[in-house]
């Protein structure tokens, strides 16, 4: 009698798995973003799959580093961490959504590549070799000048400064450290 309890028990149970839709808790699933949380770190899902419920706070796993700016709307993939349905996090931008904003945080940002066309950051170091230029000439014309001697040394200064600091930071950051108020 036992081994027929076990056999209606493994039948029983192979028709309620057949009747229940299986969910796979390991793939990535389509959902589109209801709202985004000020900090910009979780987002309110409605997944496409109708077997998965609308979901709230669901953290946004982007690079380190990195927030994104999501519209509402966008689609991303819902995903769940090692499979933990109580796990659920967001993911890529899915679709050709664009983010509204993203905000990267390094010390080095490289953009393009080998053989990309010019960046915006190649017109701005085009820019910046121009005004240094042109702030070199007015110290040399101003030392030669009769101007005021405060003001070649203040163009001799900048153009210093200009040249030999990478960014405004490290040009603020120095002027704070070396300014003398009088």
């Amino acid at each position: 009698m036992a081994v027929n309890q076990d056999r209606m028990k493994t039948s029983f149970w192979a028709l309620v798995k057949a009747a229940l839709p299986r969910v796979d808790y390991y793939a990535l699933r389509v959902a589109r973003v209801v709202s985004q949380s000020k900090d910009l770190t979780t987002v309110d899902l409605l997944p496409d799959d109708p077997r998965f419920p609308s979901m709230a706070g669901v953290p946004l796993r982007v690079t380190p580093g990195t927030s994104i700016q999501l519209g509402n709307g966008s689609t991303v993939l819902l995903g769940f961490s090692e499979g933990d349905p109580a796990r659920p996090f967001a993911a890529i931008l899915a679709g050709g959504d664009v983010a509204k904003a993203i905000t990267i945080q390094a010390a080095t940002l490289n953009l393009g590549g080998p053989g990309a066309t010019p960046t915006v950051v190649e017109a701005y170091r085009t820019a910046e070799a121009a005004l240094n230029t042109a702030i070199a000439g007015l110290a040399t014309t101003a030392a030669g000048a009769s101007i005021d001697p405060a003001a070649a040394t203040f163009f001799g200064a900048l153009a210093t400064l200009l040249t030999n600091f990478e960014t405004p930071t490290t040009a603020l950051t120095y002027l704070s450290a070396n300014a003398k108020v009088k």
